[in-house]
């Protein structure tokens, strides 16, 4: 009678290892409360899930973007100058709205300002350019700044336009506040608490995923930097556990490994 019993619990447990490996892809929800089999997205998928973040980051930032009048050093160069003095002006006053919607409140309230900036440092550096400022919505391409990687798409910004704006442009997130020269430093402590406390987790979290810098040939004196790298994670794999038989999980732990 025990080796009935014996020849009979060495058939189960053989029969139940075998169903085991058969399908343990497709089963090993059961034997393990703790770990889910991880489903790939299709592209149609992924391409959606990217949309829907480019949504969000476009109705969270409000840029800042400056065309020069032409690609005649002189002109590039007085962009920058106009750029330092709007900066100075009014990054201050961005870093102290809660949200997107205040700051855009508050740029539609620059605009004579702004203009009146720009057409100032026109006038001390002997151009007789014009400069026109408003608040327009366009499209950008995708912009790393240190750790934070923009994906390309269309965004609010407060424009200023030099001359016949037919120049290389200038371009920045004036709010949060990364406008910036030294791209490869830290974000601002509160820069980064504004991006966090304006973006769901997906939306921040893809910000610091990598991305493939590219050079802009429309923003030549913003340099691209690499974003940082992240560890890639393992595939999950499902475990196995016998909760009746505990005495089987070194047994089949063995077995998987080899």
């Amino acid at each position: 009678m025990k080796s009935r019993s014996f020849l009979f619990c060495l058939a189960t447990i053989s029969l139940l290892l075998t169903l085991i490996f058969s399908w343990k892809k497709v089963y090993s929800g059961f034997f393990s409360e703790t770990n889910t089999l991880s489903v790939p997205r299709s592209p149609e998928q992924a391409e959606s899930s990217d949309a829907l973040i480019q949504a969000e980051l476009s109705d969270a930032l409000l840029r800042l973007h400056i065309i020069a009048n032409s690609d005649t050093e002189a002109d590039q160069t007085v962009k920058l100058h106009i750029r330092d003095a709007i900066l100075e002006a009014f990054q201050a006053d961005f870093t102290d709205m809660p949200d997107k919607h205040h700051a855009v409140t508050l740029a539609q309230s620059l605009l004579q300002q702004a203009e009146d900036i720009a057409n100032h440092v026109l006038t001390q550096e002997g151009f007789s350019d014009t400069a026109s400022a408003s608040l327009t919505r366009c499209t950008f391409p995708e912009k790393t700044y240190g750790a934070y990687t923009f994906p390309a798409g269309e965004y609010d910004a407060l424009r200023i336009t030099i001359g016949k704006a037919a120049g290389h442009n200038w371009w920045c997130v004036l709010y949060p506040p990364l406008c910036f020269d030294d791209l490869s430093s830290p974000m601002p402590e509160h820069s980064d608490a504004l991006l966090r406390q304006n973006l769901s987790v997906p939306a921040y979290e893809s910000l610091l995923a990598d991305h493939p810098t590219q050079d802009n040939p429309s923003t030549p004196d913003m340099e691209n930097v690499p974003s940082v790298n992240t560890e890639e994670a393992e595939p999950d794999t499902p475990r196995i556990q016998f909760r009746f038989f505990p005495f089987l999980n070194n047994l089949l732990q063995s077995l998987t490994e080899n």
